[in-house]
């Protein structure tokens, strides 16, 4: 669960798992928090909480993230959003560590086969793509991914890219 917040889906995916296991990348600490919280509230224990964003590369990065715009908590953004730019009070400047996927699945030890990911992250869902070749060429996970043309464009993408880039899914 890639761009976890506080954890909806997470505590979904944990429950269909059964006896597999959940790996949650949240970078902003107040939603982690509340993911860690709802885990705990619904007696989840098959979930692992990666307190990181992820990306091309390990880095690290400045995000805004959004600590005044109610309903808009998921809005915490990478790369310049449409949210940041109508409502710059309402978000914060932090600096936060990057990592990259296919790293990560060794360092933690991840030697299971990843069936499934989900990826909302603002904008920054093809960045993290590109760090996570590796693990989906040998994998082939299904995926469902946030994509929006302006953000794409931003990020100097298409959705032509996802059909140029995974040319073995089938791609809505």
């Amino acid at each position: 669960d890639v761009g976890a917040n506080v954890g909806i889906h997470t505590v979904a995916f944990a429950i269909a798992a059964g006896t597999g296991h959940v790996y949650a990348f949240e970078p902003v600490s107040e939603m982690a928090k509340r993911l860690s919280e709802n885990c705990a509230l619904n007696r989840i224990d098959n979930v692992t909480l990666v307190p990181c964003a992820l990306g091309a590369r390990d880095d690290e990065l400045e995000m805004s993230v959004n600590v005044a715009g109610v309903a808009l908590e998921g809005t915490s953004s990478l790369v310049q959003s449409v949210h940041v730019l109508e409502n710059p009070e309402y978000y914060q400047s932090r600096t936060v560590k990057v990592r990259q996927l296919d790293s990560l699945v060794e360092e933690l030890g991840i030697n299971d086969r990843i069936n499934f990911i989900k990826m909302d992250v603002e904008g920054f869902e093809t960045y993290i793509l590109e760090g996570a070749m590796k693990t989906l060429n040998k994998h082939k996970p299904i995926m469902i991914i946030e994509a929006h043309s302006q953000r794409l464009q931003i990020a100097g993408k298409s959705f032509e890219w996802y059909i140029k880039t995974f040319k073995d899914y089938h791609i809505f």
